[in-house]
């Protein structure tokens, strides 16, 4: 019996030694297609991350400057040469003003994807000021003024005021974020 039990014993440990060395040799390799399959994974996805990124940027950079172009024709001068017409009255002019500068918001308004919600919301809040100022003038003139007063009346403000345009102001927050993005 002890002969048998040593006979299966020479039998069995090489047995087990070559099944334990498989099982380790075949865990290994699988390990390892794992890994270089995850590694190629992650090299694809990295991969269409950067061509998407490289699709995006000229994307981003157009609607940088359709904000930017946005915000000067905001700029009263522009906005005023723009609308014009000698014959307008002044709740007419401050209409046509008002009108213009919503359109071109309204235009523009999908391009806030592309920016940081910060430029965006002082984009926002340059085109209600804007309005807000045409307004507070507008209510100031006679009931009579002309269109001309009126234009007069917003150019003086801003000659007379200390402070940025509000679409200069946010203007500025556009290029630093453009620079801040895509400087090298």
């Amino acid at each position: 019996m002890v002969e048998f039990i040593l006979e299966l014993l020479k039998f069995s440990i090489p047995a087990i030694i070559v099944l334990v060395t498989a099982w380790l040799l075949l865990s290994n390799m699988l390990d390892n297609t794992l890994q270089a399959k995850q590694l190629e994974v992650a090299a694809r996805r990295m991969e269409l991350n950067s061509k998407r990124a490289q699709d995006l940027l000229p994307v981003r950079f157009q609607a940088y400057e359709r904000l930017a172009l946005l915000l000067e024709r905001m700029h009263p001068q522009a906005l005023i040469m723009r609308v014009r017409d000698e014959s307008m009255t002044a709740p007419e002019m401050q209409m046509a003003l008002i009108t213009t500068i919503r359109a071109e918001f309204e235009h523009n308004i999908t391009q806030q994807i592309y920016v940081s919600t910060e430029v965006w919301a002082m984009i926002r809040a340059a085109t209600e000021e804007m309005i807000s100022i045409i307004n507070q003038l507008a209510a100031k003139l006679p009931t009579e003024a002309s269109g001309n007063d009126l234009s007069l009346s917003l150019l003086r403000y801003f000659l007379a005021s200390e402070q940025l345009l509000p679409s200069q102001r946010a203007l500025d927050q556009l290029n630093d974020e453009v620079k801040l993005l895509f400087s090298v």
